[in-house]
């Protein structure tokens, strides 16, 4: 939970479905022993079980027939968890440039970059600089594509 009070997390578990049995070289099976070494509950469903589970699966077979239950999975709440580490990077002292602030016209580098150029006209040094545009980011500044940290 954040700290303005908003779930960040529902866990609702997520039901995985296939046309044969989750084994070990499916993506399914694989998954169940990802969660499993993790920690996470599982639990390994027949085609019974999903019928009777999961009455809206019967019609789906032999497409889902199969599966297993992820009882720890869940829904992400994308928008309030990036609202959330704002927060948390606003209080730990980051400060966002945006709209035309945030619009970097020319990036300055010795090895790193070291400051940006914004639309404004005003010259941004800092210790670091973080492009947060998700995959549009090496489209944005391709000059930057190198310095990518994945």
């Amino acid at each position: 939970m954040s700290t303005t009070g908003s779930l960040l997390y529902n866990e609702t578990g997520v039901l995985f479905g296939r046309p044969s049995p989750p084994t070990p070289g499916t993506y399914e099976g694989d998954s169940m022993s990802v969660l499993g070494s993790l920690g996470l509950r599982t639990t390994l469903l027949s085609q019974d079980d999903m019928a009777r589970r999961f009455p809206a699966t019967r019609g789906a077979a032999p497409f889902f027939s199969h599966g297993y239950l992820s009882e720890n999975g869940g829904v992400a709440h994308p928008q309030r968890s990036v609202a959330w580490m704002a927060e948390q990077a606003r209080a730990a002292g980051v400060t966002f440039l945006l709209g035309i602030r945030g619009q970097v016209v020319k990036i300055e580098r010795d090895g790193r970059v070291a400051s940006v150029r914004t639309a404004d006209g005003l010259l941004h040094v800092a210790d670091a600089v973080i492009v947060a545009a998700g995959p549009w980011s090496p489209a944005l500044l391709p000059e930057l594509y190198a310095f990518t940290i994945v």
